[in-house]
C-alpha cells in the first residue's frame, strides 16, 4: 500500500511539473523600429497586469519568461505601445511604429498652423491638460513656471485677481499686458472670462519672427488659445468637479502685552524715565483682541464644476460646456464667482466648404473684498472689537441702537476698526455679463489652396452697484452722508479676417503662402451717476431716485478701429533648411492721418542639422536645430484722444472778491508727428533631441530694443499752457531688454512606471536707453508720505528702489561723533544710540539728496519652473515647483508696524529685535515716538529686502478606477494641494507682489496668495 501510495504521488507531481512547464515558457524575439530597422533600443517589455518586464538590450534581442494567456505590452517613448497575446508562439518579432501624432505635433501660429518640428521662431506651446492640474478662475495662474521667457506676478490673492504677465520682460511703459487671441480673435487683456477646461492648448509668441503677423499690438507678446472642437465618433460627456478650501497663513503681530511693552519703550526712550508712560500698570494689561481671529475666518470655500460634451460625426461634429467657478475670501465679505459656457459646431458641405460657429455666452459677479488687512495688522490689540453692552443706547448726537454702530473705536491709535469695516462692506453688487460669437467659413476650390473669412463678435456689459451707509464710531471714524451710486460700460468688439492660404510640395520644396485682410472696430461707452442722502439703510431704497441730496452724473464713448495688411511665406527644403517670412501694414484711428499708416515685417531662418545625411542614422541625437529671427513689432497702448488738443476743468480764483470758479481750459496739447512705438527684436534660438526625443532642451537669447518709445512729456514752462504737469504724447525714450531662456524636459517608463520631468529658467533684465527729456521718472509713494520710492535713469534698469544706505546701527555717541566730517561736524546730529546710521556715499560730509542711490529692484534675476510627473499603474502624482530668485521687495509696511509711529501695533517679537543698550545686537533700531533720526521716516536700505523664493505651486495625486470595472466609462479621482509651501526670507505676508510697471514690488500689505485643499474627480461616459 505505501508502495502505491509513494508511485502515485510521485505521478502528480510529474503530471503538476509538465502542465507548469507547459504554462510557462520561455518567449524570445527581435525588436526594432519599423523606419529604419534598427533595433530600438531602450525599449521595454512587461507582462500586462504584473511587474514583470524586461529591457531590449543594444542588440534588439529579448527573452522571457510568460504563458500562454499572457499578453507582452511592448513600449518606447516616441512610438505606439504594442499589446500582443502570447499564445502557442515562443518567438515574437516586433516592429515599432513611430508615434505620428507625437512627431507631427501640430502648433497653431498667427492665421495658419506648423508641424512643431519646423517652426523657426520662438513658440512655446502648453496643452490644455497641463492647465487643469491648478484650480483657478484665470488661466493665466496655471501658466505660471511652465513656459520659459513668461513672468506671472500676482497682484493680489483675492478672488478674481487677474495676475500680471510679462513676456520676455518689459519694453514700454505704455502698458505690459499680451495681446490674447482666443480662436483667432483678439479678446481683450483679461482671461477671467475664460474656463480653462475649455482649452485645448496655448501657444506662446514670444520673438518678434513671431508675433510680427499680429503687428500693432505684439510688442509685449501675444497668447494664442486654441478652444477645444467636436470629433467624429460616439458623443462623449465629461464631468469635472473639485472643492476645497483655502487658508491664509496667520502672521506674527504683537499681542496687547508686547504691543503695551512696546509703547512704553517709546515713551521711556524718548522722554525718560519720568515720562508718563501709556500703560502704567503693565500688571492689569491683557493678550487683548486677536484682530486676525475676529476679522479673517480659518477656512474659505472654492469650488469648480464643469460639464462638457463633444461627438459628430464625417459631416458635423459639435462640442459644448457649461462651467461654474467659486471663490470666496476669508472674510466675511468678498466673493467672485462664474459661469461660462462655449458652444462651437462645425459642418462640412462637401469637400471643397466647411461652415462654423462658435458661441461664448458667460456671466461674472462678484462682492469686492474688503481692504482691511492693513488695519488688522496695525490696529492696537487693546481695544475691544465691540463697546460694552451698557454704551449701546441712543446718546442724541448718534444713534447706538444700530449694530453699525456698536464697533469700539482703537484707544491708542488712529486706525479703523477692521472687524467694523467687513461690517459695513458688502454694499456693491458688481456683474458683468457678455456673449462672443466666432462665425467662419472655409473654402478649398483647389487642392493646397484655402480661403478663410472669418467674424469674431464680442459684447460685454457691465454693471455696478454701490452703497454706502451712514455709520459712526467717533469723530475720525464716520460717515455723515449716505450715498448710492450705479454705472454702466458696454462694449461691442467686432473683428472680420480675410485669410487665403496655399500649400504646396515640389518634390523636396516644401511651400507655404498666407495672405489676407483684417477689419477692427472697439467701442466702449460709460454711463455712470451717484446721489447722496437716501431715507434709510434698506436694501430695496439702495436706488437713485430714492436718495434726496447732490447728484453727480457722468458718461463717455470711445471708439477706435483698424484695418490691417498681411502676408506670410514658409519656406523648407528636405526638412533641413527653413525660411520664414512676414508683414504687416497696419493703418490705426489712434494716430493722426499722416502717420497712421506703418509697416512690421520679420524674417526667421533655421537649420535642422539633424536632418543632414551624416547625422540621420544617429542613435544618440535626434533633432538639432538651429534658429535665427528678427523682426519689428508695434505698439499703439496709447487713449484714443492722444493726437488731439482735450480741454480739461479744474478751479480758478477769479474777482476782486477772489472767488473760487469751476474753469475749463487746455490740459492736453496735440501732437501731429505721433507716430507708432517699434520693437525690434533679434533672437537665436537651438532645439535638441536626445535618445529618440527623451531628452529635449530649447534655448534662447534674444535682445529687444523699443524705438520711438510713446510717452507723455511735460510742457515745458514756456509753452503758455496754464494746466501745471500737463503732458503731450511723444515719441521719446527707448527700452533694451537682454534676455535669456531655457527648457529642459526628460521622460522614460520603466515597466508600468513612467515619469516625466520638466525644468524652465528664464531671465530678461530691462534698461531704460532714453527717456523724455533725459529726465528720471520717480514714482512709487513712501507709507511716511514723503518722497518717492523708485527712479528710472538712462542706462539704469527699470523701477530701481532709490534712497539712503543704512551702514548698520549706531552703537555709542563715540560712533555718532566719528560719523562726522573733516572739521568734526556731525552728518546725523539728531541721532542717538540706537538709531540707524546712514552712509554718505560721496564722502562731501553731509547727509542729503546726493547721497542717495540704488538699493535694490523689483524684477527677479532668475525666474525657475520644475514639473516632475509619475505614473504608476492606475496612479498619477504630479509636483510643481516655482522659483524667483534675485527680486527685492520695498516692505512699505515697516514704517508702521516695525517702529510703532502712530501707537500702531507691531509684529510678533519686536520689543526683543529692537536695540537697547543692553540688546546692543538687534536687527531694528530703537523704539522712539519722535523719529528725530528719520529712522523710518527716509526711503532707505532698511526696507529693502531680498523676495527670493521657492513656491510649491501644485501637488496631486491621482488614480484611475481600471476600465474592466467602468464598462466604458472612466472615472479618476485626485487630492490636490495649491500654493502648498513657500521657502523665502521675506517678512511679508507673500514675497510675491506685482504692481506697475514702475512700482512693481511695493508692498503696501497685499492680500497673500491662499493655501488650498482640494478634493475632485474627473469622470468620462
Amino acid at each position: 500500500m505505501k508502495q502505491y501510495i509513494k508511485w502515485t504521488a510521485a505521478l502528480l507531481f510529474s503530471l503538476l511539473v509538465l502542465t507548469v512547464s507547459a504554462q510557462v515558457k520561455t518567449i524570445t524575439g527581435h525588436v526594432i523600429t519599423a523606419s529604419d530597422r534598427e533595433p530600438a533600443i531602450g525599449a521595454n517589455i512587461l507582462i500586462k497586469g504584473t511587474t514583470t518586464g524586461v529591457a531590449i538590450g543594444l542588440d534588439g534581442k529579448y527573452s522571457i519568461q510568460a504563458s500562454s494567456k499572457d499578453v507582452l505590452v511592448f513600449s518606447l517613448i516616441g512610438y505606439v505601445k504594442q499589446e500582443i497575446v502570447v499564445g502557442d508562439r515562443t518567438v515574437i518579432d516586433v516592429a515599432m511604429k513611430e508615434d505620428n501624432e507625437l512627431l507631427d505635433e501640430v502648433v497653431v501660429v498667427g492665421y495658419g498652423s506648423v508641424k512643431k518640428q519646423d517652426l523657426t521662431s520662438s513658440i512655446a506651446s502648453v496643452k490644455g491638460d497641463e492647465l487643469k492640474s491648478f484650480s483657478s478662475g484665470n488661466v493665466g495662474n496655471a501658466l505660471q513656471g511652465k513656459v520659459a521667457g513668461v513672468q506671472i506676478m500676482n497682484t493680489s490673492g483675492h478672488p478674481g485677481a487677474a495676475p500680471k504677465v510679462l513676456i520676455r520682460g518689459i519694453s514700454s511703459f505704455g502698458g505690459s499686458d499680451p495681446l490674447y487671441v482666443v480662436d483667432g480673435i483678439p479678446m481683450g487683456n483679461n482671461l477671467n472670462f475664460l474656463n480653462s477646461n475649455d482649452i485645448e492648448s496655448m501657444q506662446v509668441l514670444k520673438d518678434a519672427s513671431a508675433t510680427a503677423i499680429y503687428g500693432t499690438r505684439a510688442s509685449n507678446g501675444v497668447v494664442l488659445i486654441t478652444t477645444k472642437k467636436g470629433k467624429a465618433g460616439k458623443t462623449t460627456f465629461q464631468l469635472d468637479a473639485s472643492y476645497g478650501i483655502q487658508m491664509i497663513r496667520k502672521p506674527d503681530v504683537a499681542d496687547g502685552i508686547e504691543y503695551a511693552r512696546v509703547m512704553n519703550e517709546r515713551n521711556t526712550n524718548t522722554y525718560g524715565t519720568s515720562a508718563q508712560l501709556p500703560f502704567p500698570d503693565m500688571d492689569a494689561v491683557t493678550a487683548g483682541t486677536d484682530w486676525w481671529e475676529e476679522t479673517m475666518n480659518r477656512v474659505a470655500p472654492m469650488q469648480n464644476y464643469n460639464l462638457s460634451f463633444q461627438g459628430g460625426n464625417e459631416k458635423a461634429t459639435y462640442s459644448g460646456s457649461v462651467g461654474y467657478f467659486k471663490q470666496n475670501s476669508q472674510m466675511d465679505k468678498g466673493w467672485w464667482q462664474k459661469i461660462s459656457a462655449r458652444f462651437n459646431m462645425e459642418y462640412k458641405f462637401n469637400k471643397y466648404i466647411t461652415f462654423g460657429q462658435e458661441f461664448n455666452p458667460r456671466y461674472e459677479s462678484w462682492e469686492n473684498t474688503p481692504n482691511a488687512i492693513s488695519s488688522i495688522l496695525t490696529i492696537d490689540p487693546t481695544t475691544s472689537v465691540y463697546i460694552p453692552i451698557a454704551e449701546r443706547i441712543n446718546d442724541g448726537k448718534v444713534d447706538r441702537t444700530k449694530p453699525i454702530n456698536w464697533f469700539a473705536r482703537s484707544q491708542h491709535n488712529e486706525v479703523w476698526n477692521p472687524v467694523a469695516l467687513v461690517y459695513r462692506s458688502g454694499n456693491d453688487n458688481n456683474c458683468q455679463y457678455g456673449m462672443s460669437t466666432n462665425t467662419y467659413l472655409n473654402i478649398t476650390p483647389l487642392k493646397g489652396l484655402t480661403f478663410k473669412t472669418q467674424l469674431g463678435l464680442n459684447l460685454l456689459f457691465n454693471e455696478a452697484d454701490s452703497y454706502t451707509p451712514i455709520f459712526y464710531l467717533d469723530n475720525l471714524e464716520k460717515n455723515d452722508n449716505s450715498a448710492v451710486s450705479r454705472s454702466h460700460n458696454n462694449n461691442f468688439d467686432y473683428v472680420w479676417n480675410n485669410i487665403l492660404t496655399y500649400d504646396t510640395k515640389l518634390g523636396r520644396h516644401n511651400l507655404t503662402v498666407m495672405g489676407g485682410m483684417t477689419l477692427e472696430r472697439y467701442q466702449y461707452r460709460t454711463l455712470s451717476g451717484s446721489r447722496k442722502d437716501l431715507p434709510n439703510d434698506n436694501y430695496l431704497l439702495h436706488e437713485l431716485d430714492a436718495a434726496t441730496g447732490d447728484m453727480t452724473v457722468s458718461g463717455n464713448k470711445s471708439i477706435n478701429t483698424m484695418v490691417s495688411f498681411l502676408a506670410r511665406l514658409n519656406y523648407n527644403f528636405d526638412g533641413r533648411y527653413y525660411l520664414t517670412a512676414t508683414g504687416r501694414y497696419d493703418a490705426s484711428s489712434r494716430f493722426p492721418k499722416a502717420n497712421r499708416w506703418a509697416f512690421f515685417p520679420s524674417v526667421s531662418a533655421a537649420w535642422r542639422i539633424s536632418g543632414e545625411e551624416f547625422l540621420r542614422e544617429s542613435e544618440t541625437l535626434s533633432n538639432l536645430k538651429l534658429r535665427f529671427g528678427w523682426g519689428r513689432i508695434g505698439n499703439q497702448n496709447i487713449s484714443n484722444g492722444a493726437y488731439i488738443d482735450q480741454i480739461g476743468t479744474g478751479y480758478y480764483v477769479f474777482g476782486d472778491n477772489r472767488d473760487v470758479v469751476i474753469a475749463t481750459f487746455p490740459n492736453s496739447v496735440s501732437n501731429k508727428r505721433l507716430k507708432w512705438e517699434t520693437v525690434e527684436d533679434i533672437n537665436l534660438g537651438v532645439d535638441l533631441g536626445l535618445w529618440r526625443d527623451k531628452l529635449t532642451m530649447s534655448a534662447e537669447y534674444y535682445v529687444k530694443t523699443s524705438h520711438d518709445m510713446l510717452m507723455q512729456a511735460k510742457h515745458p514752462a514756456y509753452s503758455g499752457y496754464p494746466t501745471w504737469g500737463s503732458t503731450v504724447w511723444s515719441n521719446v525714450g527707448s527700452i533694451q531688454i537682454k534676455g535669456w531662456e531655457v527648457s529642459l524636459n526628460y521622460r522614460n517608463q520603466t515597466g508600468e512606471f513612467s515619469y516625466d520631468l520638466g525644468l524652465t529658467a528664464s531671465h530678461a533684465k530691462s534698461k531704460a536707453k532714453k527717456l523724455a527729456n533725459g529726465e528720471a521718472l520717480l514714482d512709487g509713494t513712501f507709507a511716511q508720505g514723503s518722497g518717492n520710492i523708485t527712479k528710472t535713469e538712462e542706462g539704469t534698469e527699470l523701477a530701481n528702489f532709490y534712497g539712503y544706505v543704512v551702514d548698520g546701527i549706531f552703537q555709542s555717541q563715540t560712533e555718532i561723533n566719528s560719523h562726522s566730517d573733516e572739521k568734526g561736524n556731525l552728518l546725523q546730529s539728531l541721532a542717538v544710540p540706537g538709531d540707524l546710521r546712514f552712509r554718505d556715499l560721496n564722502n562731501d560730509g553731509k547727509l542729503d539728496e546726493k547721497d542717495k542711490t540704488y538699493i535694490g529692484n523689483p524684477y527677479p534675476d532668475v525666474t525657475l519652473g520644475l514639473n516632475l510627473g509619475a505614473q504608476y499603474k492606475n496612479f498619477d502624482f504630479s509636483v510643481f515647483l516655482y522659483a524667483s530668485i534675485g527680486g527685492d521687495n520695498f516692505n512699505n509696511a515697516k514704517y508702521l508696524r516695525n517702529a510703532g509711529n502712530s501707537n500702531s501695533n507691531v509684529v510678533k517679537g519686536l520689543y526683543e529685535n529692537s536695540w537697547r543698550p543692553d540688546n546692543t545686537g538687534a536687527s531694528n533700531p530703537r523704539l522712539a515716538v519722535a523719529d528725530n533720526n528719520g529712522n523710518f521716516a527716509k526711503v532707505s536700505s532698511y526696507f529693502v529686502e531680498d523676495a527670493s523664493f521657492l513656491r510649491c505651486k501644485t501637488m496631486q495625486l491621482g488614480y484611475t478606477i481600471p476600465k474592466h470595472l467602468m464598462k466604458g466609462m472612466s472615472l479618476r479621482v485626485y487630492v490636490s494641494a495649491q500654493n502648498l509651501f513657500t521657502v523665502t526670507g521675506y517678512s511679508g505676508l507673500d514675497p510675491e507682489v506685482g504692481g506697475g510697471t514702475l512700482t512693481s514690488g511695493i508692498d503696501n500689505g497685499v492680500y497673500p496668495q491662499p493655501r488650498t485643499f482640494l478634493g475632485g474627480l474627473n469622470f468620462t461616459f
